[in-house]
């Protein structure tokens, strides 16, 4: 593909075929080798695109990675229930006082055990 700057190059490389008799020299060459139409300036076209490219590109990225953590949201609050939105383990302050002392009553506290257990070894 040529651009711009290869203008005089192409001329350059003709006139030297032309010097050199590998072709034929026309009459409108000479008139019409300083008159070549330009090529329109593509790079701020160009540019505009891959913006647009790049935003669409983004955009399918950050809708892919919603939609993934949606669903591992989804599978934990599956797994796990819905951290104190009515699952199964939440219990209001009264409910939770009363399993507090029925423990302390029964001395069902996991430490007092391992406590107990390390005293009586120690007495035998």
């Amino acid at each position: 593909m040529s651009e711009n700057e290869d203008i005089e190059r192409f001329v350059a490389m003709l006139e030297e075929k032309i010097k050199n008799k590998e072709i034929k020299k026309y009459a409108n060459f000479d008139k019409t080798k300083n008159n070549v139409k330009l090529l329109p300036d593509e790079s701020e076209e160009v540019a505009k695109q891959q913006e647009e490219e790049y935003k669409l590109l983004s955009q399918n990225i950050l809708a892919k990675f919603e939609k993934r953590q949606g669903g591992l949201l989804a599978s934990l609050m599956q797994k796990f229930g819905d951290g104190g939105n009515g699952n199964e383990y939440d219990i209001d302050e009264e409910a939770f006082q009363n399993i507090q002392n029925n423990r302390k009553k029964r001395g069902s506290n996991p430490d007092d055990n391992v406590a107990k257990a390390g005293r009586k070894k120690t007495k035998k």
